[in-house]
């Protein structure tokens, strides 16, 4: 069965149901700078829809309407809009993640795609990750001069301090690990997938 067309098939589908939304009302805010818009459950529901159609014996774990579903043999993940506050905004930087895990723990590949900038990710498990269709690559740099170290948003509010030294330290040290081993696709779980600060134990 070809995953990743599915995947890609789904984000086409979102691509339409985005492009009729005008209006991103914040109808949710679930927790500390979590929030969920109408586009945010549009979007998710005609996604599901489709991957239970199209995988029926699948798993589906998904951010708003289905966040505690068991997992099967195969379960698609997908967070319908990642990076709602900034969908909600309107600053380009937001997309839709989709994921395929087999067996509970094996990423089979993960995709996120960009609407605003155009761009869909794809990385796979032991086939390095690509964007729009051209294999990416880690930089050479061998010295942490001339690098660049990014992550995202880190929490606030009561815990803030313990949260935050969590998160950076898990940031790190996976980083590390992708770069001895030049796993890019890694790299791009990171990016993609790593959990908000906020919502981590301390």
């Amino acid at each position: 069965m070809d995953h990743v067309g599915i995947a890609k098939e789904a984000i086409n589908i979102a691509k339409d149901v985005l492009s009729g939304l005008n209006a991103r009302e914040v109808l949710t805010e679930k927790d500390e700078r979590d929030y969920a818009t109408n586009a945010d459950i549009a979007v998710e529901k005609i996604v599901l829809a489709y991957l239970r159609q199209a995988t029926p014996s699948y798993g589906v774990i998904s951010e708003e309407t289905a966040p505690n579903a068991s997992f099967e043999y195969y379960t698609w993940v997908l967070d319908p809009i990642d990076g709602t506050i900034n969908f909600a905004r309107r600053h380009s930087l937001f997309g839709l993640s989709i994921a395929l895990v087999k067996d509970r723990e094996a990423i089979v590949f993960s995709c996120i795609f960009l609407p605003s900038l155009q761009k869909l990710y794809v990385a796979e498990r032991r086939n390095g990750a690509k964007l729009n269709g051209l294999r990416l690559a880690v930089s050479k740099s061998s010295t942490l001069a001339n690098s660049i170290v990014a992550f995202g948003d880190l929490a606030t509010g009561p815990g803030f301090q313990e949260k935050k030294r969590f998160a950076v330290s898990m940031i790190v040290a996976l980083e590390i690990i992708a770069y001895e081993f030049e796993c890019t696709a890694l790299q791009l779980l990171i990016t993609v997938f790593w959990p908000r600060a906020s919502s981590m134990p301390a």
